[in-house]
């Protein structure tokens, strides 16, 4: 098992980063979102109060005793960083001798600053953790999206019992006329869950929702839209653009519109609102209430 077993919690994950006191500590703890995000296609959450985790697994022993558990993850212990990887995978010791500085415990390995150490070889060590974690205990990615439905409040649970659209879920849809090019945006740069993927749309997992990327290549003239057709709610703005900023996104600016250094504007709600594109031109947009 690769993370001590701590239930999800709905707590930001971009919030608890933020929040870390050293700025050279926080600044690894975002790299290390960056890493393990490409390794598991997946985005951070809180798992317990302080592991940021990624993806998950349901693990059963001889016992009968079973859970969930995240994939892979990493905290903030202290002036350490601590990353979670399987204790016993082919591959381990040899990659432990490259890393750098650093000391270990079963599942732990214990970091000061990731300067101190072989950033590829750190990716190679997640990435063969998670492959074993995922040998182990199959089908994590049927896990996240049975969590996604937990997490959901009763009234977004489909009923059949119903057939007004107040008890049914939301589908999302943006269009792309480059599915390749939208498939790696949405999959590796913004970490959304692929689900299916056929001639005319990518379906990603966002949280719950389904994302439908509609392949309209065959519409003559297409233009994206001009104004906000996608958008995510963040309970930390500031670290958020800062992660995806991290990650090659560029925000957008408006004249006319009073944005701050990281193009974050206020409404008169006091809602702070920051916008970007996907690759095929669509505008997208986080908000934080």
């Amino acid at each position: 098992m690769s993370v001590p077993k701590t239930k999800p919690t709905k707590v930001s994950a971009e919030s608890h980063i933020a929040a870390i006191a050293n700025e050279e500590q926080r600044n690894d703890a975002r790299s290390l979102v960056v890493l393990m995000r490409k390794v598991t296609k997946q985005g951070p959450r809180m798992w317990g109060p302080s592991i940021v985790g990624f993806g998950s697994y349901h693990y059963k022993y001889a016992s009968g005793h079973e859970g969930d558990s995240a994939l892979t993850g990493f905290a903030a212990r202290g002036r350490e960083l601590v990353v979670y990887i399987a204790p016993d995978f082919e591959g381990r010791a040899a990659l432990l001798a490259k890393l750098g500085e650093h000391r270990t415990g079963k599942v732990c390995v214990y970091i000061r600053r990731l300067s101190h150490v072989d950033l590829k070889v750190l990716e190679k060590l997640v990435a063969r953790s998670v492959a074993d974690t995922k040998s182990r205990y199959p089908h994590p990615k049927e896990n996240d999206a049975v969590d996604a439905r937990r997490r959901m409040p009763k009234s977004k649970e489909r009923s059949s019992r119903s057939t007004g659209l107040h008890a049914m879920d939301i589908v999302a849809f943006v269009p792309t006329t480059n599915p390749a090019r939208s498939r790696t945006f949405f999959e590796t740069t913004l970490g959304l869950r692929l689900v299916s993927e056929d001639p005319f749309a990518l379906v990603f997992d966002a949280h719950g929702t389904s994302l439908r990327v509609v392949n309209v290549s065959s519409v003559k003239d297409f233009r994206p839209a001009p104004f906000t057709i996608l958008g995510w709610a963040v309970g930390d703005i500031n670290a958020a653009v800062a992660d995806l900023s991290s990650r090659g996104i560029q925000f957008e600016r408006f004249p006319g519109m009073q944005q701050d250094a990281h193009g974050i504007w206020t409404s008169p709600s006091q809602a702070r609102i920051a916008w970007f594109k996907d690759p095929e031109g669509n505008v997208l947009s986080l908000t934080q209430h």
